[in-house]
């Protein structure tokens, strides 16, 4: 089934099988093949478009860095340097993977004395502190 619209008084219609000639329920007027405008191609390609967005910020969000850096001002426990107390500076959704971050986290080991490497953090203002799925793991 498929829905073609008249080309004298533009009125959508639905048809069964493919003819070469029409005449439209509406106004009577005879038609051929070539002078109908098929509405199902164009829904098609809108929607194809639709998709194709949908699905390039959907690749874009789940293929994004999610890890965060979070270097420690203090840490919890003064013999593990890799739990904080106090933040001194976040760097959120900057790396790919965990490794990446590790890496980044042990360049500030020289100006302060630790760091936490979160996955999918956010600032909870509730809380006041930074919450994550998991950490350094």
């Amino acid at each position: 089934m498929t829905n073609i619209v008249c080309p004298n008084c533009e009125e959508e219609f639905e048809i069964y099988q493919r003819e070469d000639s029409y005449i439209c329920p509406e106004c009577e007027h005879e038609f051929e093949e070539d002078e109908i405008e098929n509405k199902n191609s164009s829904s098609n390609i809108f929607g194809l478009i639709i998709l194709l967005v949908i699905g390039y910020f959907l690749f874009q969000w789940l293929s994004g860095p999610k890890w965060t850096l979070l270097v420690c001002e203090d840490l919890l426990n003064s013999n593990y340097r890799y739990e904080c107390r106090d933040v001194a500076l976040s760097l959120e959704d900057t790396y790919k993977d965990l490794n990446d971050c590790r890496v980044a986290g042990e360049r500030y080991l020289n100006s302060y004395p630790g760091y936490e490497c979160g996955y999918k953090c956010k600032y909870d203002t509730s809380w006041m502190g930074w919450v994550c799925k998991r950490i350094n793991e």
